[in-house]
């Protein structure tokens, strides 16, 4: 995480007061005098602070009266860390008369670097009495308001640094640190461009930019600022691991990947860039390389209950449900965010289609922390997988009170509504539906599932054009998206457009050639077409892709008794019943294909069956047993 207001960079250097000190040499002066002082002079801007005071000491004593050794002798003292000593010559100037805005603004400084503000504060705003243009005045103004978090003064004081100096970078970057306070997102990211135009290898600003756009959530040029800051310093602290987060966050996986391999073969014992690189990994879908470089982070930090979570969710995603269930208990026992692992027990029992486990991880992860949408989200899953849709939607709504921005509820409430709408025969629900996947749209207008969801809600409306507009957005995000294929390929089916479903399906079944859906409808569509033999391969695919599949075992015996391939219609009719006993259309024609093979007595028992359960189905084969029973 790099979210935390530690992580900002500040830069409070004071600005060196030399600049706008008195220079000028006194007219009263020896000329060896006048000398000794250009010597100290010289002294001072070689930053030789210790030989600069010994030189304005001995001008002192032969001078007594000139005050610009007295000044530049406080100034030596102040430079080498004799603050006391250096305040007192200062008062002792003060009561001489000698009073400009050079003086006040030493006096300012002195007592700044003692922590004395409220001193310093009055010492900066009597300079700037004398000169409203003393920036040095200003900007420690800026950098005390700062330090004392008087935001909005330190803002008003560093907007003057800028008046008087323009093109001054610090300036710039202590503003936008000051509004970062204020979480004034878009004036701070503002200064820190104005810092890089003016400075462009300001380190600190493409540190902070890159924080900035992170807790916004603008991964993209949060990655793209930490990058620059890579480039410009590879050894600024933490920049790999702030780089490899924001990558991450940008779904930039193998950008991250390449980057972090890169700075391992370097450093191979920070053992830190491990688990981020574990999390790429997992996220590029190269589970096992996931795991075993968590692994090697866990052997370094054996009580991370971060590494577990995370080395837990690379096991779910490879389907090692135990082993997955085993690391976020070992997080939780670590008391590692206990309730962000028990979200993730809920999805692994959700998984195993332990419902119960489920409900109780989810609703434990709420107790725990009942402001995490992420329960109410599993919780809402759980009910609509038990058909429970109000109580979904309800938990669904909850999340998204608690997190306006989160597409997954608003899809979730969508769902639900699609649901309700097949349960009740109803269009009702429908236009709640499309107000659901448009607001997952507003909040990510490159959701390609949702435009999908949305195309099915049409197809339901029969507003076809809609659909149609609909599945072709999620193309053009997406032009391997088989899914969208697939549901524009129904669409144009349901518009009678043939040719251009056969192509869409077609596309699908490229794209992904295990996608059972795609294949059975296709196999539907070549039925209808006539094109049996085209049509039994893809009902065969389907079933060797989902062998519990009742329809695609019906729908292939109808297509062998329509060849009259009597003995393979029936073995996958029964296949059908078997798993599906109540599909009245498979008992009629199963029991059709029994009077073809001369088996009368299993097919009166089918009638038996089909009676009480479709009337006219059963008058149909009561109708063909008594015709060859009377042949016979």
């Amino acid at each position: 995480m790099i979210t935390e207001s530690t992580n900002y960079k500040e830069d409070f250097s004071t600005i060196s007061i030399l600049d706008s000190a008195v220079t000028e040499t006194s007219e009263k002066l020896s000329k060896s005098t006048k000398g000794q002082y250009e010597d100290g002079l010289k002294l001072l801007k070689k930053e030789k602070y210790t030989e600069a005071a010994k030189v304005f000491n001995s001008i002192i004593t032969s001078v007594p009266e000139f005050d610009n050794a007295y000044f530049y002798l406080a100034l030596s003292m102040f430079k080498i860390g004799k603050y006391t000593d250096a305040i007192e010559i200062c008062k002792k100037l003060l009561n001489r008369g000698f009073r400009n805005y050079n003086i006040y603004s030493l006096v300012g400084s002195i007592y700044e670097a003692m922590r004395d503000y409220t001193k310093a504060i009055e010492a900066f705003k009597q300079s700037i009495s004398y000169n409203p243009d003393s920036f040095d005045s200003h900007f420690n103004l800026g950098v005390i308001y700062s330090y004392k978090q008087i935001y909005t003064s330190s803002i008003n004081s560093l907007i003057e640094c800028i008046r008087i100096k323009p093109k001054h970078a610090l300036s710039y970057f202590n503003l936008g640190c000051s509004y970062l306070h204020l979480d004034d997102y878009s004036k701070s990211i503002e200064a820190f461009n104005k810092t890089l135009m003016i400075q462009n290898d300001f380190l600190d600003a493409y540190h902070n930019l890159g924080i900035v756009y992170y807790n916004q959530q603008n991964y993209d040029k949060s990655a793209d600022n930490f990058k620059a800051l890579l480039n410009l310093s590879p050894t600024y602290e933490n920049v790999i691991v702030h780089l490899g987060a924001s990558l991450f966050k940008a779904r930039r996986f193998r950008e991250a990947i390449d980057i972090i391999e890169n700075e391992i073969k370097r450093k191979p014992d920070d053992k830190t860039l491990f688990l981020i690189l574990g999390k790429c990994y997992y996220k590029d879908k190269q589970y096992e390389k996931g795991i075993d470089t968590i692994s090697e982070y866990l052997n370094a930090n054996p009580k991370s209950g971060e590494g577990y979570v995370e080395i837990g969710i690379c096991y779910w995603y490879s389907g090692m449900y135990e082993k997955a269930i085993d690391s976020f208990t070992k997080a939780i026992q670590l008391q590692y965010e206990p309730y962000v692992a028990y979200i993730w027990l809920g999805l692994v029992n959700s998984s195993l289609k332990k419902i119960k486990e489920a409900f109780e991880a989810f609703n434990l992860a709420k107790y725990l922390n009942n402001k995490l949408p992420d329960s109410y989200i599993g919780l809402g899953v759980l009910e609509m997988m038990s058909d429970n849709h109000i109580d979904a939607i309800q938990s669904f709504q909850h999340a998204a009170a608690l997190k306006p921005d989160l597409p997954l509820a608003y899809f979730g409430i969508g769902e639900c509504q699609i649901r309700m709408s097949v349960a009740t025969n109803s269009k009702f629900h429908l236009s709640s539906a499309i107000l659901a996947f448009e607001e997952v749209l507003r909040i990510e207008p490159k959701n390609e599932r949702a435009y999908i969801k949305l195309g099915v809600v049409y197809d339901k409306l029969e507003n076809y054009k809609k659909a149609i507009e609909c599945f072709a957005k999620a193309k053009s995000l997406n032009k391997e998206n088989a899914e969208a294929d697939l549901y524009l390929g129904l669409t144009l089916v349901h518009n009678a457009r043939y040719q251009d479903a056969m192509k869409a399906l077609r596309s699908a079944v490229e794209l992904q050639p295990n996608l059972a859906p795609a294949r059975f409808h296709l196999g539907l569509l070549y039925a209808f077409l006539d094109r049996t033999k085209n049509a039994i391969l893809e009902f065969e695919k389907t079933i060797e892709l989902m062998p519990n599949f009742a329809e695609g075992y019906k729908n292939l015996g109808l297509l062998y008794h329509t060849n009259e391939d009597y003995e393979q219609a029936v073995s996958s009719l029964e296949k059908a019943l078997e798993l599906e006993p109540y599909l009245a259309d498979a008992q009629l024609n199963l029991g059709i294909a029994y009077l073809e093979m001369g088996k009368i007595e299993e097919a009166e028992k089918l009638y038996d069956a089909l009676k009480n359960r479709d009337e006219s189905k059963a008058d149909s084969l009561l109708f063909r047993i008594n015709k060859k029973k009377v042949k016979k």
